[in-house]
């Protein structure tokens, strides 16, 4: 309720008191939008189950509060001290920091090609910062320390073509995880870090040294619009190529992962995908398959909450699996359409009119073989079917 900063209640303040407090403090007031938020892709707002709070859970002010009765979010920028930590938990990119947010990273990563991005966020000391910087390296200043994820990460050293140098003598939660899972990656096809971490003057010193470039790695490709997984699966697409890496392991507060379905179980009936937000999981019409695009799932779970099938479907969580397929659709599970015993239309996949008629065959055939054919008919055709029984039984 009445957490937050500035925010007055008004069975104890009057409309006039709270004016004369404005205009008192009128020159010392700040207001600054750090975060901008897309609930349609959040994986916390208006669902049965919480699966995510990653936000709420690092802020380490009240500026981001949830309700777990409405399951929705509430956002104070002035108690906001645009960190950005929630930023680079976000899994889906539903949060974007403001004052850099993923067009502005791409815009201003198109200068840094061919040189060696160094990160300094506002906080550091960079007074004698001048006297040991190297030729071909390029200062980045950035506001807070907590903002960069994966895909921002991976952005900046494609279009530079070298390893990225952090300057930041705190790790984010999220920056942390994400700076891991890069550095794997990379290890993984360049056998070398991307992202030097130095945490104070002589492991600057040592990584503007240490810093190279990283030979094919420059890549470039119009981001603009795409969604946070959007923009590290294609960047990371190119990594990978024809390969077979391996698996990369990710961690505690950044989560990839794969859809699993026991083919057998499934009906295909939708509900994991009518879940999904993130376009991951897909009906293919044309064919009658569900599928999976494991790059651009968030592993949140909701999927298989909604799945109502027994043993159908669930979540290898916490893997990225360096190979071609992990880019592309892959069929979860297929099925025929049904089509009507009477007139032949198809109506319902056939594991769906199976599963119900091997449910509800036994209960209907005590009444009347006609009922039990029923439940192999369209809904134009059950009616019809049992009001032409009512007519010659009458």
């Amino acid at each position: 309720g009445l957490d937050q900063s500035g925010t007055f209640d008004p069975n104890l303040s009057s409309v006039d008191e709270v004016i004369k407090t404005l205009k008192e403090n009128i020159n010392s007031y700040s207001y600054k939008k750090f975060t901008t938020y897309d609930k349609s892709i959040c994986q916390y707002d208006g669902r049965r189950e919480v699966i995510c709070s990653k936000c709420e859970e690092v802020c380490p002010t009240v500026a981001i509060t949830k309700d777990d009765k409405t399951k929705t979010l509430t956002f104070s920028q002035i108690d906001c001290h645009g960190c950005g930590g929630c930023i680079s938990v976000c899994p889906s990119g539903a949060l974007e920091y403001a004052p850099m947010n993923r067009e502005s990273i791409y815009e201003v990563s198109k200068f840094y090609k061919e040189t060696h991005p160094l990160i300094i966020p506002e906080k550091m000391n960079i007074t004698n910062l001048e006297s040991f910087l190297k030729e071909g390296v390029l200062p980045l200043a950035i506001e807070g320390e907590k903002f960069l994820d994966e895909s921002s990460f991976l952005t900046l050293l494609q279009m530079s073509g070298s390893q990225v140098i952090f300057y930041s003598d705190f790790l984010s939660k999220g920056s942390k995880d994400a700076i891991r899972i890069v550095n794997d990656i990379y290890q993984k096809k360049y056998s070398k870090d991307a992202i030097l971490v130095a945490m104070n003057e002589d492991e600057l010193k040592t990584a503007l040294e240490e810093v190279s470039f990283v030979e094919n790695s420059y890549f470039n490709f119009n981001q603009d619009t795409l969604k946070k997984r959007e923009i590290f699966s294609q960047r990371l697409l190119k990594i990978v190529g024809e390969d077979d890496l391996g698996v990369v392991k990710t961690g505690e507060h950044v989560h990839y992962g794969r859809v699993l379905v026991n083919d057998a179980n499934c009906t295909l009936c939708l509900a994991c995908v009518g879940a999904c937000n993130v376009d991951a999981l897909i009906a293919n019409e044309s064919d009658f398959t569900l599928r999976i695009n494991p790059s651009l799932c968030t592993a949140c779970g909701y999927c298989e909450v909604s799945c109502p099938e027994k043993d159908c479907l669930t979540i290898q969580k916490d893997e990225i699996e360096l190979q071609p397929l992990w880019f592309k659709e892959n069929i979860l599970a297929k099925d025929t359409l049904f089509a009507c015993v009477e007139c032949g239309k198809e109506f319902a996949t056939t594991k769906a009119v199976e599963k119900i008629a091997n449910m509800m065959g036994p209960i209907f055939a005590l009444a009347s073989e006609t009922k039990k054919r029923t439940l192999y008919c369209c809904e134009d055709c059950k009616p019809k079917l049992m009001i032409k029984e009512g007519l010659l039984n009458a």
